[in-house]
């Protein structure tokens, strides 16, 4: 990143899992716009269960002095890539190549 501080990647901490699920849960509902002929609370239920039986793997970025603080991270199966999401400050900055550095990603699994 440009202010100098160091992106790295690792898995996923249980601390990450609300991020990343209210990440994707509403990144698809208001971002895919046939998911949002669904009733919202009954989207999220009935995705959620979905998303947590998924058996793809997940990569998070932080910051190297604070590996805490998630900026973005990448849910992939093989070479096909399920989704990704990167915090709006840190967008542009390159974290989703970061991510996904040394994956051969190839094509992607649905809509993302």
């Amino acid at each position: 990143m440009s202010d100098g501080a160091k992106v790295v990647t690792r898995p996923p901490k249980e601390s990450d899992r609300a991020l990343i699920l209210s990440t994707w849960l509403r990144g698809a509902y208001y971002g895919i716009p046939y998911y949002r002929d669904m009733p919202q609370d009954l989207f999220f239920e009935e995705y959620a269960k979905v998303i947590k039986n998924d058996k793809s793997l997940v990569e998070v970025a932080c910051l190297e002095d604070s590996p805490d603080t998630v900026l973005g991270y990448v849910i992939y199966y093989g070479a096909g890539l399920t989704w990704a999401f990167t915090k709006k400050d840190y967008r542009g900055k390159g974290i989703f190549s970061i991510l996904i550095k040394d994956k051969n990603i190839q094509f992607v699994r649905n809509n993302t």
